[in-house]
């Protein structure tokens, strides 16, 4: 029975007031045939365009916007996309425009409604707009703070890119918003782990399909074709952990959408958050457990001399697996997952005994099954003295000779069930084979995993804070 060894647990506005602009654009079709909100933009002497309709993916004529939520919250790939008819980020804003419904509800009401009295906050998380929410894009932690926006900014939305812009950066977040041409993004929190949702045009991510594959993705299934010659990715994000050395041939890819704490998207190029993407040379993933197995783990001094592993936790617990379990390839070993895997939280409970012991998990099979007992005993003493238990749900995973992938599901639940929350982890293991037949979807898989705006498609090296020690014993 496995012990699974290569988990985590992501851990992850003001009130203003706001007087409207009557100067407005002449009327357009209006949003609904409502008689309070047809009386609102009469008066304001504006007419709406016709309100986006949000669709079933691939029922859509015309042009469209994918909204995206992602979060260690989303199941099963980590993101959801919600499509919508629309010619533009633009156009989306325009068609959703909340500022004269949410007059026309309080109208309805209250004839003597006036927005000036009103505390903007309040009325942009009010029961309706909750319900209009949730029907419109399920649970997104955040959306009242751009209808709050919308109601700040008045009763006209953006008429062209310029206002657009500004007025996404208007939006509260506790974190950052960008606007591009062609996508807009705003990564935020909810004290608890990162989140951050977005909208991409249609257009954008045809013409980046190396970019966009992953991000838009509804199976969390993968291809298993491949080529029969090899392609090596043109990234340079993956951190390189093996050269390759004459006579041998192909790569192999780890890619770890994992974290140690709440930070678990991260800045782009910032090896803080999401752990990221790693690259074997010289190995391809039908020999790459070999390669983990029999491979010893190397170290450097960090800044206070202490010797440091220059393997990240998940390869540490992968040859861990291996060799505990003596399994040769990783398909061999995920197709065995169907007993005990280990539960929610380790990874930071590897972390902080990483740190204390350097080199835990790296010696041989009586050190590691030492070690493997002392993780046990370790996890299972996670909760205590709290009112949280933590549990693993049975992992979806996908295993072949060139790809292979895990799906974890973290459980951390308050004793007697009152709170639930459900965390993901995913680690990915593939080859240039792999690779040749499905470049697109490997390419922006790696590019998901360098964190927050990897839709700007920006390519340089991540460096990890080993990575510093590393160059500075080499240039001894």
């Amino acid at each position: 029975m496995i012990i699974g060894l290569l988990i985590i647990l992501g851990i992850v506005v003001y009130l203003n007031r706001g007087v409207f602009n009557n100067d407005l654009e002449k009327p357009q079709k209006p949003i609904h045939s409502n008689e309070k909100l047809e009386s609102v933009e009469k008066e304001a002497d504006i007419h709406l365009p016709q309100e986006a309709v949000k669709t079933e993916s691939g029922n859509i004529g015309g042009k469209k916007v994918y909204f995206f939520v992602r979060s260690e919250y989303e199941f099963p790939l980590g993101h959801r996309i919600i499509e919508f008819q629309a010619e533009s980020v633009l156009d989306w804003v325009q068609k959703n425009w909340i500022t004269p419904k949410i007059i026309a509800w309080h109208l309805e009401d209250d004839e003597f409604f006036d927005i000036k009295d009103e505390l903007l906050w309040d009325l942009a998380s009010t029961p309706k707009v909750e319900k209009y929410t949730t029907e419109l894009f399920g649970d997104v932690y955040g959306l009242d703070g751009l209808w709050e926006a919308m109601l700040e900014w008045g009763i006209k939305p953006p008429q062209d890119k310029i206002e657009l812009a500004k007025f996404f950066k208007s939006t509260s977040t506790e974190g950052k918003i960008l606007v591009k041409d062609g996508y807009m993004t705003n990564l935020t929190d909810d004290d608890e782990i990162q989140l951050e949702w977005g909208i991409v045009e249609q257009g954008f991510a045809e013409n980046n399909p190396e970019i966009t594959t992953y991000l838009l993705r509804s199976d969390w299934k993968f291809p298993l074709e491949v080529g029969d010659k090899g392609k090596r990715l043109d990234l340079n994000i993956p951190v390189t952990l093996k050269s390759r050395e004459e006579g041998e041939i192909g790569c192999t890819y780890c890619v770890f959408l994992t974290t140690r704490d709440g930070e678990s998207i991260g800045e782009l190029g910032y090896a803080g958050g999401i752990t990221g993407s790693f690259l074997f040379e010289g190995v391809r993933l039908t020999e790459f457990a070999q390669y983990i197995r029999n491979n010893e783990v190397s170290f450097v001094k960090d800044d206070e001399g202490i010797l440091r592993a220059t393997w990240d936790e998940e390869l540490l617990l992968l040859r861990a697996a291996l060799l505990i379990e003596d399994k040769n390839t990783l398909d061999e070993l995920l197709n065995d997952l169907s007993g005990e895997v280990n539960q929610q939280y380790v990874n930071r409970t590897l972390s902080d005994k990483v740190y204390e012991y350097p080199d835990f998990l790296t010696g041989d099979i009586e050190r590691l099954l030492k070690d493997k007992g002392e993780l046990q005993k370790l996890t299972a003493k996670r909760g205590e003295g709290s009112i949280w238990s933590y549990r693993m749900e049975k992992p979806q995973y996908q295993a072949s000779k060139h790809f292979c992938q895990i799906r974890f599901h973290n459980v951390a639940e308050a004793r007697g069930g009152e709170m639930k929350n459900s965390y993901l982890s995913s680690v990915f293991f593939f080859d240039d084979l792999w690779v040749e037949a499905n470049p697109d979807l490997a390419e922006s898989l790696v590019r998901y995993s360098s964190g927050f705006n990897f839709l700007e498609g920006r390519d340089f090296k991540i460096k990890r804070m080993i990575d510093a020690y590393i160059e500075a014993e080499n240039e001894e």
